[in-house]
């Protein structure tokens, strides 16, 4: 049977007597992924024995089925026989992920290949992690399967939910690149970077299969909204950054440290030292909404942890075209304080089309919260805001807090 007519037919028919049909054929032309779909399907109904089975070939068949070893430090999610995402850990270095990813996304048979993840920078502060990794395998040419249409950089937010202010940030950050992400990634459709403390230099983006852009970042350069302002995504629909009013604590002792400084005592504003860095102007982002203004795709922004005012933000993108086409804006992690909520209801009031409004850990309080309940009645309100917290409650919610900037 013609292989490529029956993997094309998983498209509309996704069951199991189909997976089963393509099992035939693959056993068939001598390929194992055959024989593993079938062990794998005998397993599902939690046959402890068939999964024995499938696993012991999994292990004896690793680099026909993957086309590289199953080290440490890498990850594999199956689904009927074929991998259908990979993570690889932040133990492995550039020189490590490069020859690993060379080898999982030029196999031929991981056509399937949807989702990947690359951790961020091991814990010996390692420098330029990603650039190294990505123009090695650009050098090579290496093409990610055209499945491959999800990548994540890091996992800062999955690690480290809690963030805390530091003032030596600008020594602990690292630096990186993505230069060659898109020679490599050349149909990505989703893009999420998450990498901690790091400035990363998109480079030229030019992304034509762009759907959805999310940055979590502890501080949003300038320059990166520079770049961001001459990326190619005709394509896109959602752009997520998170501008930078929250600074990512490294580790639990971190936190404990510096509750321990405070002496059961929140964060005085005044003793941050803040640089150029941090986006809490409006004037900062027209280069990025005019940019957005040619987008006609884009009906999502967030601008997550504004430090700036969110009614002259508002005020100021209500002026450009992408307003009207908005369905959705995220404004989660800042703050919107009683006497900013008229402003910033009556801005986005003029977004015709805002049906949701992601208010997720913003701070604001429930009087203010009623009343832009009342100003945006067709709009629904998604996420939960932040209550004012305590050094008690960082400790009874395993020490996730979270501190704005006024």
């Amino acid at each position: 049977m013609d292989l490529d007519a029956l993997y094309a037919r998983l498209e509309h028919d996704d069951s199991p007597e189909h997976w089963l049909v393509l099992a035939d054929a693959l056993v068939e032309a001598g390929d194992p992924r055959g024989e593993l779909i079938q062990l794998q399907h005998a397993a599902r109904d939690g046959d402890a024995a068939a999964h024995g089975r499938a696993q012991a070939f999994l292990q004896a068949n690793a680099v026909a089925l993957v086309g590289t070893p199953l080290v440490d430090g890498l990850e594999l999610s199956w689904r009927h026989g074929h991998v259908s995402a990979a993570r690889l850990s932040p133990q492995l270095d550039a020189a490590a992920r490069a020859k690993i990813l060379a080898e999982l996304l030029g196999h031929p048979g991981n056509r399937l290949l949807r989702h990947l993840v690359l951790d961020g920078p091991p814990g010996d502060l390692a420098r330029n992690l990603f650039h190294d990794t990505f123009g090695a395998l650009a050098a090579q040419g290496v093409v990610a399967p055209a499945t491959l249409r999800s990548l994540q950089l890091g996992r800062g937010r999955e690690e480290n939910d809690g963030y805390w202010f530091y003032d030596f940030f600008d020594e602990m950050r690292l630096y990186d690149a993505l230069g060659g992400l898109w020679r490599v990634f050349p149909q990505l459709s989703s893009l999420r970077i998450d990498t901690g403390a790091s400035n990363v230099e998109l480079g030229e983006v030019h992304a034509p299969a762009l759907r959805e852009l999310e940055w979590v970042v502890p501080r949003l350069s300038q320059e990166a909204v520079e770049e961001l302002a001459q990326a190619a995504w005709p394509s896109l629909e959602r752009l997520v950054l998170w501008t930078g009013g929250e600074l990512l604590v490294n580790t639990r002792e971190d936190l404990l440290y510096r509750a321990a400084i405070f002496e059961g005592e929140l964060v005085d504003d005044d003793e941050q030292e803040w640089s150029d860095g941090t986006i809490d102007d409006p004037a900062r982002l027209d280069a990025l909404f005019a940019r957005v203004d040619d987008t006609p795709t884009l009906t999502t922004l967030g601008l997550c942890n504004f430090v700036g005012s969110w009614q002259a933000l508002a005020a100021s993108a209500s002026g450009h075209a992408f307003w009207g086409r908005l369905h959705t804006l995220d404004v989660s992690h800042g703050e919107l304080g009683d006497d900013a909520v008229e402003g910033f209801a009556r801005a986005c009031g003029t977004a015709r089309g805002l049906r949701t409004l992601v208010v997720d850990g913003l701070r604001i309080d429930e009087r203010a919260l009623d009343a832009l309940r009342a100003a945006l009645p067709g709009v629904a309100l998604e996420g939960e805001p932040q209550r004012e917290a305590s050094l008690e409650d960082v400790e009874r919610e395993r020490f996730l807090y979270v501190v704005t900037q006024e």
